[in-house]
């Protein structure tokens, strides 16, 4: 009886890496100096070429061309580089999110203000809002016409004067003719889970 046989394509598998390896390597490709990495990283250049060593031993290839003078990445080396540093960067990226989000108030508001209720009430805040809540994104539609706010998506509208729409809740925010109107599932919302305010 015969047999058939299919030789299936083989796929390398990569040994287990350390995070601390690639970081390391990643410095090294992108600094190209070893000494300037090993700065960057907080270690001594000994540690850095021990290391570089170590990640060219676990993948059975030579990632740098070294000389006394100079570092240079190989072909595999580039390759290597152009595909892991863009993850290690969205790594950072990502760690330094939650460091920053530790307690502190994220996401976005929408506004909907008047030109001249902007530039009274909003604008001169701005800057110290901000600074104060980074992870905060402020989107601002100005124009003069009150219209739907809560249909049109936003979490606040800001006016001149006292009309206020049948659904909203007014809030005052400076003299009696300067106030806020606040769409009512903004207001439950917040009172579920309090959070910063602009206030002038």
């Amino acid at each position: 009886m015969n047999r058939k046989l299919t030789i299936k394509d083989v796929v390398a598998v990569p040994p287990p890496m350390h995070l601390p390896g690639l970081l390391t390597f990643e410095a090294a490709a992108r600094h190209l100096n070893f000494a300037r990495a090993a700065a960057e990283l907080g270690v001594t250049p000994t540690a850095v070429s021990r290391t570089i060593k170590t990640v060219e031993a676990q993948l059975n290839v030579r990632l740098f061309n070294r000389t006394t003078r100079s570092v240079n990445l190989t072909e595999a080396g580039s390759s290597l580089n152009s595909k892991i540093a863009p993850a290690l960067a969205l790594i950072k990226d990502s760690l330094s999110e939650a460091l920053l989000a530790n307690d502190q108030p994220s996401g976005t508001v929408r506004i909907n203000s008047s030109y001249v209720a902007y530039r009274m009430l909003i604008e001169p805040h701005m800057d110290a809002f901000l600074a104060k809540f980074p992870l905060i994104h402020v989107e601002i539609s100005l124009d003069n016409v009150l219209g739907d706010i809560v249909n049109a998506g936003f979490d606040v509208g800001i006016r001149m004067g006292k009309k206020v729409q049948n659904d909203m809740v007014a809030m005052q925010l400076g003299p009696a003719q300067k106030e806020s109107w606040w769409p009512p599932r903004t207001i439950s919302r917040a009172a579920r889970n309090p959070g910063p305010s602009m206030t002038c």
